[in-house]
């Protein structure tokens, strides 16, 4: 993946994160260096004069104070001229551009949002924020897996155009943005309608999500769909529960027709390399379906990055061996 405009979007300014990351730290360090080192410096120059004061004629001290005069210069104006030229070079080549914006992306990363990468490799999709404009589906009985209409899966996306809006009404619970915090919200959905065929309003699912607490402010625990008393299964046609965590069971359940929801971990670092977290935290995504002539899977992701049909390699690198839970979800 790589981005190539840098002018409209901070976060799209560099599209390897964990080097970000660690860009950051670094510029940290060489900003305590660049103040710390030349006031130490000018310290001891200031010991230095007063001893020359006493013995004019040691030429050594003099030498010495020279020195530190042109340390504290080097150490001080060098990351400036580094600075300036990177800047120089920003929309030249991606180091350049991580080393430019590290700051800003490490703040973001701080935060644990998950942040939408461009793919251009992809063709571009349109994500439509109503989902009555979509073709109706068409409700799939059980064990079926005729599933196909991928791109209808774009409405649910976190990154789409309900990002902005906090999940909760009124800023309850800490006023979280749906693209910071609803990827399990965008999960669930998406389950749905692969499942029965039926769509979901997106913010009256979220704010719901609220009241029931099955979202708890920072994300979205699936336990509250599962208990005895939960509204969700008679509501909205569906049930889960925690399954095995192995891709071959993972094919199993595709094959009856049900949707698999992993949480994985390891976020930033696994993007560049065919991952699907992007945060530094810890996110929801969906296996929709299994395709056995190629022996891949449908991987939907609700920030849109690496979505789309995904080998066998990358599921066990990037999904079984970094989840946490995989939850079974069929028609309830």
């Amino acid at each position: 993946m790589f981005i190539l405009d840098c002018s409209s979007d901070l976060k799209s300014c560099c599209n390897d994160y964990a080097l970000a990351n660690v860009l950051g730290i670094v510029k940290e360090i060489i900003h305590v260096i660049q103040i710390a080192v030349p006031i130490v410096l000018l310290v001891m120059m200031v010991v230095q004069l007063f001893v020359l004061m006493h013995n004019p004629d040691d030429k050594k001290n003099v030498k010495k104070i020279y020195n530190k005069l042109i340390a504290v210069l080097v150490v001080f104006f060098v990351p400036i001229v580094v600075d300036a030229v990177m800047l120089l070079l920003t929309n030249s080549f991606n180091a350049a551009s991580c080393w430019t914006n590290a700051a800003e992306l490490k703040e973001e990363l701080s935060k644990n949002r998950t942040i939408f990468i461009s793919d251009t490799s992809r063709v571009p999709q349109v994500i439509i924020d109503d989902a009555s404009k979509y073709e109706p589906g068409e409700e799939r009985t059980i064990g079926s897996n005729n599933f196909n209409d991928f791109e209808h899966l774009n409405y649910y996306n976190q990154s789409g155009s309900f990002a902005q809006y906090t999940v909760c009404e009124n800023g309850a619970k800490g006023g979280k943005s749906v693209a910071a915090t609803a990827c399990g919200l965008s999960s669930y959905m998406a389950a749905r309608y692969v499942i029965t065929g039926k769509d979901t309003d997106f913010m009256d699912f979220c704010h719901e999500a609220c009241r029931t607490g099955m979202f708890n402010g920072n994300g979205t625990s699936w336990e509250f769909s599962e208990v005895a008393n939960s509204i969700y299964p008679s509501k909205y046609g569906i049930k889960t529960e925690t399954m095995e965590k192995s891709y071959q069971a993972a094919v199993e359940e595709l094959k009856k027709g049900n949707v698999v929801i992993p949480l994985i971990r390891y976020g930033t670092p696994s993007i560049q390399y065919g991952g699907f977290n992007g945060s530094s935290g810890m996110h929801f995504i969906v296996l929709v379906k299994y395709d056995s002539s190629k022996d891949q899977i449908y991987v939907y992701n609700p920030t849109g990055v690496n979505t789309g049909w995904t080998s066998r390699d990358r599921i066990e690198k990037y999904v079984i061996g970094c989840a946490v839970f995989l939850k079974r979800a069929s028609r309830s």
